[in-house]
């Protein structure tokens, strides 16, 4: 390993000189686009080319490569794709370190095309080397290494050890550059027992918030687009409460009645508090004559609402939902009433139906993931939590159970979804994203990456599925490369029999 790390040092040294590979053209011309773009050269006479897909942690690289012969040049094709968005490379430098053969260094300043690299290489000696492929995009440099390569003595040795060429579904670098594209390396994870169930979303009842009549009178709804389901801010004003309107015929004089008892009350605490002063009277009379004033007070003022032209504004006391609208326009309320009801949909109560039967599989639930719209969502990433323990209703063979989440998508409460609730975790377990996956007739499909531009369309069994991944029980291996996504196009790419046409992807 040290001696690979001092070959790169020593192509960082060589990056501000040429050496005696550089001189072929990289500006790739005509005729060698052509032999790219007509089917991928097959090489020099039968003999196939080498066909290498390694990957790094940033990069995938596919080479295409004439075998090697001592003494006669081998053409480079080499397609560089980045993982993160599986797009091509369109800038940066690439110094191929071809070690045990001369330790030799071919440099190419930039992509001869987008994610295409061109070399030519001329080897001086047979046996087994190493090939170092370092690329600087981006102030990145990224190493892959491909290593027992075989320099043949004549062509004859080199076709005796060529293995026959696979067979499979051919869909080119440049095609799946032009798509939204992804590849997976199958590895161990965990996945977890799930069972499918449909689900209510609902208000939380704490975020439930009552908008009472502070007064009788007529209510008045200030904004006709005022419904259930309208979206209102806190302080903004909804209805109001008009003066002068009462069901009782007796106002008139039962207001006169108030003002005049007011100002009895008033002299009678002047006198009294006169005398109290004077030590006069006692404590416990004034301060029944104090009561008696403030009680008339009340009494007057809630009268003169209604006589002196002012209205009563209500006001949204919170921001929210308009969940329940209780009173229309014209509608005489007391003060007390009940006039609107306003939700905060902010955080919402899934409640999940499950046959009570399937509780104990599930032992400790994990998380729940939630489809809305074909999109799925981990409620683990929405402060999902538990509301209580399940409830099993009379004579019912299904259990209730609840929880809470912030409803970050937006959904709408009373709405009913899917939901995959996670139970106990298998651990060591293959799985593909739903994306890799195709169902036809029962029988389920991925397509498996042979090489950087050969797929297999392969039959998989499934063990289970969660909403978002399948538990794969039989048809993969660890290590694997599948298809997640831009599977619809791979399968247009194959033969009109690989898969019927009502197939359909998950």
């Amino acid at each position: 390993m040290a001696k690979y790390l001092c070959l790169v040092l020593f192509v960082l040294l060589l990056a501000c000189s040429k050496t005696r590979f550089e001189d072929h053209d990289h500006s790739h011309d005509h005729s060698e686009a052509t032999a790219h773009d007509h089917g991928h050269s097959h090489g020099d006479g039968e003999i196939d080319n080498l066909k290498i897909t390694k990957f790094s942690d940033k990069y995938e690289i596919f080479a295409e490569i004439n075998p090697f012969v001592v003494g006669n040049e081998s053409e480079f094709i080499i397609h560089y794709t980045k993982l993160s968005d599986f797009k091509p490379v369109v800038k940066g430098e690439l110094n191929i370190v071809i070690t045990d053969n001369g330790n030799d260094v071919i440099k190419i300043d930039n992509p001869s095309r987008p994610g295409i690299f061109l070399a030519k290489y001329k080897p001086q000696k047979i046996g087994n080397f190493d090939i170092l492929f370092v690329l600087n995009s981006d102030n990145i440099s990224d190493t892959i290494m491909v290593d027992n390569l075989i320099c043949y003595n004549t062509k004859e040795e080199a076709k005796q050890a060529s293995s026959a060429q696979d067979e499979g579904i051919v869909f080119l670098k440049e095609e799946a550059w032009k798509i939204d594209f992804g590849l997976e390396k199958i590895v161990m994870t965990n996945f977890s027992n799930t069972i499918k169930a449909t689900a209510k979303v609902v208000y939380n009842p704490k975020d439930f918030v009552n908008i009472t009549a502070s007064t009788s009178g007529i209510v008045e709804i200030l904004d006709i687009s005022l419904v259930e389901g309208r979206a209102v801010s806190k302080g903004s004003q909804l209805f109001v409460i008009k003066p002068n309107s009462t069901r009782d015929d007796n106002y008139e004089v039962r207001y006169e009645q108030a003002k005049s008892e007011l100002s009895r009350v008033k002299k009678d605490f002047a006198r009294i508090s006169e005398l109290f002063s004077s030590k006069l009277t006692s404590e416990k009379e004034y301060l029944e004559s104090k009561s008696a004033l403030e009680s008339a007070e009340i009494i007057f003022k809630n009268y003169s609402k209604y006589s002196d032209g002012r209205s009563n504004i209500v006001k949204a006391p919170a921001g929210g939902i308009i969940a329940k609208l209780m009173i229309a326009s014209g509608q005489f309320v007391e003060a007390g009433t009940q006039i609107a009801v306003i939700a905060n949909s902010e955080s919402l109560v899934l409640e999940i139906d499950i046959p009570k039967n399937d509780m104990h599989k599930l032992g400790k639930v994990s998380t729940i993931n939630l489809i809305d719209y074909k999109q799925t969502h981990d409620l683990s990433s929405f402060g999902l939590s538990q509301i209580g323990q399940p409830m099993l209703s009379n004579n019912s063979t299904l259990a209730t159970i609840r929880y809470l989440f912030k409803n970050k998508m937006g959904l709408l409460p009373n709405s009913v979804v899917d939901v995959y609730v996670k139970g106990t975790i298998v651990e060591n377990s293959l799985t593909v994203p739903k994306e890799s996956v195709w169902e036809d007739q029962g029988h389920y499909y991925v397509f498996v990456q042979k090489n950087g531009e050969l797929f297999e369309k392969r039959e998989v069994q499934t063990g289970g599925f969660d909403g978002l991944r399948y538990q794969i029980s039989g048809g993969l291996n660890f290590g694997e490369v599948v298809v997640t996504k831009g599977s619809y196009r791979v399968m247009l790419a194959s033969k009109s029999s690989e898969l019927p046409s009502n197939s359909h992807t998950h």
